[in-house]
């Protein structure tokens, strides 16, 4: 038997029939058999966390099995996408991200993984605004003001989590609309910039509704405008950027679960057939409200195909 012998050979054979193909129905029906790692590529505090842990919660619920957050903040999202890149391929490694994972292979010359043949997505989940703030401290009370502060000043710098995100990509923008030069300074997450913002260090931020809410609340920092296309639930007193008269600064975060390229199919249906069910509960828009967010999901085929768009609409950028 070409080097076998029949003890082997029915060894394998037995072992083989017990083992379901990859991507067929079998294999699905073992998962969820023990916990699932949910990795958020930041540190804890802002709407990525936020959202990623409302997305664990709901999935945990449904599959009766732990969703245990893991934060591997790094490089605007690179340390926990290159780590699930290289997880093992089995629906139990996931990664929740915002649009930075699309944005990240435009701006970097080099990265750990190769986006879309080491990475693929699961489902979109949800969508949400951003809002600009200032410290209080600074006498600004709307997007023009900030940007004529700037002019007088002769530069703005703002809050940037890193290149690829779109914290950064939105306070990028509005310098260029002020007219002011507009200055990144790095943090490597939210906690860490909230001093610096609060003293006036850094001028102003556009970022997650879950971080700001509170010291908006407080009067420690002032809602200049949302992002969104329509006004934020949690700020309905605040005008939307277009109604501030920038018609073009519109950011909306959508936030995905992505999961290693190798993973089944069956499994990534499996996954994604819980998720839009906890999408479709009342209680998560109550939850996801409070960040100003909306569940907005979209399954498999479709969220794979507007990752490779994605993907793809931001590269000329890193050519340009």
């Amino acid at each position: 038997m070409n080097g076998l012998n029949r003890r082997e050979f029915l060894v394998g054979a037995a072992v083989a029939m017990t083992v379901p193909a990859i991507g067929s129905p079998a294999w699905a029906e073992t998962w969820p058999s023990r916990s699932v790692k949910m990795v958020i590529g930041y540190a804890p505090g802002g709407i990525v966390d936020f959202t990623g842990r409302t997305v664990a919660q709901v999935l945990g619920e449904l599959i009766d099995q732990p969703v245990v957050v893991e934060n591997r903040p790094g490089g605007g999202g690179i340390v926990a996408t290159d780590a699930v890149a290289k997880s093992a391929p089995d629906g139990y490694t996931l990664l929740l991200s915002d649009a930075a994972i699309t944005v990240n292979p435009s701006i970097q010359e080099k990265l750990p993984y190769d986006l879309l043949k080491d990475m693929r997505a699961v489902a979109m989940v949800t969508t949400a605004p951003l809002v600009c703030v200032v410290p209080a401290s600074i006498p600004v009370k709307s997007l023009d003001e900030l940007a004529e502060y700037g002019r007088k000043q002769g530069s703005l710098s703002y809050v940037s989590p890193g290149p690829g995100t779109m914290t950064h990509k939105s306070g990028e923008i509005f310098g260029k609309l002020s007219g002011a030069e507009a200055v990144a300074v790095r943090y490597r997450g939210t906690a860490a910039a909230i001093p610096d913002l609060l003293a006036g260090r850094v001028q102003y931020v556009c970022m997650g509704i879950p971080s700001m809410l509170p010291l908006i609340e407080s009067g420690k920092v002032r809602a200049l405008a949302t992002t969104g296309k329509e006004r934020a639930s949690s700020l309905p007193n605040v005008p939307t950027a277009v109604e501030a008269g920038y018609k073009d600064f519109i950011f909306e975060l959508w936030h995905g679960v992505f999961a290693p390229a190798a993973t089944p199919d069956a499994v990534v249906e499996a996954i994604a057939a819980k998720l839009e069910e906890g999408m479709k509960k009342p209680e998560t828009d109550k939850l996801l409200a409070r960040a100003g967010a909306t569940a907005n999901f979209m399954a498999p085929k479709q969220a794979q195909a507007f990752f490779e768009a994605e993907t793809l609409r931001w590269l000329p950028s890193a050519k340009g």
